[in-house]
């Protein structure tokens, strides 16, 4: 038989039993929340990469359209060699094609959530350009330009090729 002791404190070990169960269910819902607002914003920061590499691109375009379309312009100390549609071409200054210079034009910052590209991976045939550019956890922002169609965007899933 329980005595008196044993019965005042069964309900309060109950009590405190009940809490920490409810506590831990709180605890366990914040963290699911947050985890899931680290995914959305990850997602959100190369969303906006990519509109301002696009809205850069935009702006060496216009450039090249106001100084009467030139092969090549010197912009903001930048020497830049544009393609016949007026898009700016992955080459360096030795007119070598370049991912790495592509990404240094178009977003000068060159840091995703002060995240750099892990790895950049290249394909270059005559008239088409395609650059990956691959950060942490697989995600990857694309710039391609293809028969005078210039598109830039992202990835979340694995490396593809």
């Amino acid at each position: 038989m329980l005595s008196k002791v044993d019965m005042v404190i069964s309900p309060n070990r109950s009590r405190l039993v009940l809490w920490l169960v409810v506590i831990c269910v709180l605890l366990l819902s914040l963290l699911t929340a947050v985890e899931k607002l680290q995914r959305d914003m990850d997602e959100t920061a190369f969303q906006l990469a990519s509109k301002r590499m696009l809205e850069r691109a935009g702006f060496y375009k216009q450039q090249w359209i106001l100084k009467g379309q030139p092969k090549q312009l010197e912009i903001e100390g930048l020497h830049i060699i544009f393609s016949p549609s007026g898009w700016l071409l992955p080459k360096n200054n030795n007119k070598t094609s370049s991912c790495q210079s592509w990404f240094k034009l178009l977003y000068p910052e060159q840091r995703v959530l002060d995240e750099i590209p892990q790895q950049i991976i290249e394909r270059f045939d005559t008239g088409h350009y395609d650059c990956k550019y691959v950060f942490a956890q697989g995600r990857q922002i694309r710039v391609q330009l293809e028969e005078d169609k210039f598109s830039i965007g992202i990835d979340n899933g694995e490396i593809k090729n």
